[in-house]
């Protein structure tokens, strides 16, 4: 038995360490192309929704000395973005908040003017992104820049990049949770805004060439 529950473990941690480095692959490199964006106004506060493993927060912590920043995942992501973020030294700059976001008492925190999505819109279904997007508008203003970070497959260069991108879809259906999927421009474009919010800067094929950053602002 004890026998087992080391294999066991062994082949969790290499799973987790398969998933991160899948999950990783596609955005690491956007973020040298997407903190000038962001970091075009002096930033106080951003709100890294899904933060997963903490890697962008700590990439716009290296970026701006003053910003802070403020994590939004589920209990067991959060513990691993906090071991990442003692190992940078930027504990004082962090605030956690472990929730589900799809659940209805979860509140984001309000002292933010940037609200970063990464590679997270895509995980959810279209009535469930509303929801999300309703909880993001409850804690903007004006003055808010949303960005988004997507791999839009119909914003593809090549046919074989939509592709392969669609083909992600496979696994969101068969996988992970059977409702969501790769998006194409318009529908997340016409979800978000539907949601009072109005697309008013897109940045295409940035970082690796196959991601858009998304700014949107809410309407006033």
């Amino acid at each position: 038995m004890k026998q087992y529950i080391k294999v066991s473990h062994q082949y969790q941690k290499k799973s987790r360490k398969s998933w991160i480095d899948f999950d990783n692959y596609y955005s690491d490199n956007c973020y040298h192309s997407s903190l000038p964006i962001i970091f075009e106004k002096k930033r106080k506060n951003i709100i890294d929704i899904g933060t997963n493993t903490a890697k962008f927060s700590i990439s716009a912590l290296k970026y701006d000395n003053d910003v802070k920043c403020s994590l939004i995942d589920l209990e067991g992501q959060i513990e691993l973005a906090k071991q990442n973020i003692e190992y940078n030294h930027f504990s004082d700059r962090v605030d956690y908040f472990s929730m589900n976001i799809l659940d209805n008492d979860s509140k984001l925190p309000d002292n933010c003017d940037v609200v970063w999505m990464s590679q997270f819109l895509d995980c959810f279904s279209i009535e469930q992104i509303k929801f999300i997007m309703r909880k993001v508008k409850a804690v903007s203003n004006k003055d808010t820049d949303i960005f988004i970070l997507e791999p839009l497959w119909d914003k593809q260069q090549h046919l074989s990049a939509a592709f392969s991108i669609q083909a992600t879809s496979l696994y969101f259906t068969a996988i992970a949770n059977g409702s969501s999927k790769m998006y194409p421009y318009k529908l997340l474009i016409d979800t978000i805004e539907g949601e009072g919010f109005k697309l008013v800067n897109e940045y295409h094929r940035i970082g690796n060439t196959y991601h858009s950053l998304l700014n949107f602002k809410m309407l006033v």
